[in-house]
């Protein structure tokens, strides 16, 4: 049988993937929440993560709502988490979309901002060709391959396999050999990797290009049904001077997103085109798809704290520097 293309170029995962260059629109220079000279109106500064945190956001994005009179709103579009935490740490966004793990790295650094709402409950997925697995168990002896190491998708698979009754050290195989997304896809895509744990959007343009690859275990779904409770992936937080300053201007952000998150959902195709259009993503067929396998969901962070806790509870017991050295105590949850 021929190799298989490499049917992930590296400049088409770039943009996809959200990890090598930055994409600002929208955007003008100074700090947050500040008025435009000569105007008279205010800036709210939203930053945002390319991917499905950005599609979770694309209806605002396309429409630029006002959130109170003379107030507009920007978007600062970035290709990954690490882009974002510079603008955080400069307080040069009033609100932005994060890990919910650096929400808490953070706010352990007293940097003064606050999760407001979760977005995403999960989008990863043990991918590839071999349809003998059917349950846990069939992984043992198997390689795997993963993210970079100690991050927190490495982390939740390894606590997955865990509470299966599977040492990820003993029983498995784990390999990192291809730490960066694309490399893993690709990896994937030309059968170097049987098995592997991706997330979306990843997921759907890797099935897309190779129809061989399926996925064997909705890890989200999993994550569920051993603790009981979704995996709080994705969170939005609000700088507490400016929630303080201008709580409507965040009440009337927050009801807009929850109405965009709900209209993005019902509106798969559309939102795919608009995610092209704002360079979110790429491909709109891959992001029309990518929607439901992205668990996109608005809930507020004091009806989510449960989840929010007990998701940052095992990542300590991991790694507790991956939540900043501590758990958040109640400040941490913006109440509105």
């Amino acid at each position: 049988m021929p190799a298989k293309k490499n049917l992930f170029g590296r400049k088409t995962f770039a943009l996809l993937l959200i990890f090598m260059i930055f994409i600002t629109t929208g955007c003008s220079g100074g700090k947050s929440g500040k008025t435009t000279a000569g105007t008279g109106e205010m800036a709210v500064k939203i930053a945002v993560i390319n991917g499905p945190t950005g599609l979770s956001m694309i209806k605002m994005i396309e429409e630029t709502p006002s959130f109170g009179e003379g107030i507009k709103s920007e978007y600062i579009l970035k290709e990954n988490p690490e882009l974002v935490r510079p603008l955080l740490l400069q307080h040069e966004a009033d609100i932005a979309t994060v890990p919910t793990n650096l929400a808490s790295i953070l706010y352990n650094k007293k940097t003064g901002y606050r999760v407001a709402a979760v977005s995403l409950w999960g989008t990863l997925y043990l991918v590839g060709n071999d349809s003998r697995i059917k349950e846990w168990k069939d992984l043992k002896g198997r390689d795997i391959y993963l993210m970079a190491k100690g991050m927190t998708p490495d982390i939740s698979f390894r606590y997955m396999l865990r509470q299966n009754g599977i040492d990820p050290e003993k029983d498995t195989r784990l390999n990192y050999t291809f730490p960066m997304p694309a490399d893993l896809a690709n990896a994937a895509a030309a059968g170097r990797a049987d098995l592997a744990v991706l997330s979306e959007p990843m997921v759907s343009a890797l099935l897309a290009q190779n129809r061989d690859v399926k996925i064997i275990m909705d890890l989200n779904k999993e994550w569920n049904s051993l603790t009981g409770v979704p995996m709080p992936q994705t969170s939005v937080i609000v700088r507490t001077d400016f929630t303080d300053s201008y709580p409507d201007v965040v009440e009337a952000f927050l009801r807009e997103y929850r109405n965009s998150v709900q209209w993005v959902n019902a509106n798969h195709v559309k939102a795919g085109e608009l995610a092209v259009k704002h360079g979110i993503m790429p491909h709109a067929q891959v992001a029309s798809e990518a929607v439901p396998r992205s668990n996109i969901r608005y809930e507020d962070a004091a009806d989510a704290r449960e989840c929010i806790e007990d998701y940052l509870r095992i990542l300590y017991g991991f790694n507790p520097d991956i939540i900043g050295g501590a758990l958040p105590d109640e400040d941490f949850y913006y109440e509105r």
